[in-house]
């Protein structure tokens, strides 16, 4: 998805989910990294319901019901957000200097295309950060109070897989590129339904 910027911001995604409107798409197919991946995921919420403004969007709002119009394919390039598999979207608001989150199991995204090969270009650097990413996923999801014995088994099998395979990845081996990949999909659904604490909302307040 181009024109997406790290970090999305809000205007990014109004407009995205005005040009949706122009074209009405039956499915939104959405490719990149995290920021690419919220950003289209706001902007779904935008083309299907143009009538509702950010504020009423944004958490602990309720989302509004989806795919009356499109469906959504989520397809991750990079191994750390696990947004191709959650229900969480983060939006920027950079006039206030604050993130949003959004929240809804309307926005889990119905497809996930999880192929290593689309992360063989990524250079050490993305590799470490996405990698930590999901590191802490793994590990919030694994000592959250929301934990349960569904959850718990996803976050360890996400934690293990990243120590095994964080350093190899980073040099630019295959079977650990494809193994990132998992575990970042497998913490995706930890803290999907295990849920995440304090790292992140003080990692976003820090940000700024």
């Amino acid at each position: 998805m181009e024109g997406v910027e790290n970090d999305p911001s809000i205007t990014t995604a109004q407009n995205g989910g005005k040009k949706m409107e122009e074209f009405q798409p039956d499915w939104i197919i959405a490719a990149g990294g995290g920021s690419p991946l919220d950003a289209a995921k706001l902007m779904w919420i935008i083309y299907e319901n143009s009538e509702l403004p950010f504020d009423q969007i944004k958490a602990p709002n309720v989302l509004p019901t989806l795919r009356e119009k499109a469906r959504f394919i989520a397809i991750s390039t990079t191994s750390g957000t696990g947004s191709d598999v959650s229900p969480f979207s983060v939006i920027t608001d950079y006039d206030k200097g604050v993130k949003y989150p959004v929240f809804g199991y309307e926005i889990t995204p119905d497809i996930a295309i999880v192929d290593p090969e689309l992360t063989y270009s990524m250079p050490a650097s993305i590799v470490a950060y996405t990698g930590m990413d999901a590191l802490t996923h793994g590990i919030e999801a694994y000592v959250s109070t929301l934990h349960n014995s569904f959850t718990d088994p996803l976050a360890m099998q996400s934690i293990r897989q990243v120590v095994e395979n964080i350093e190899k990845s980073a040099v630019g081996d295959k079977q650990a590129r494809a193994e990132m990949q998992y575990a970042q999909a497998i913490a995706g659904m930890a803290f999907s339904n295990g849920f995440i604490g304090f790292v992140h909302s003080l990692a976003h307040r820090i940000h700024f």
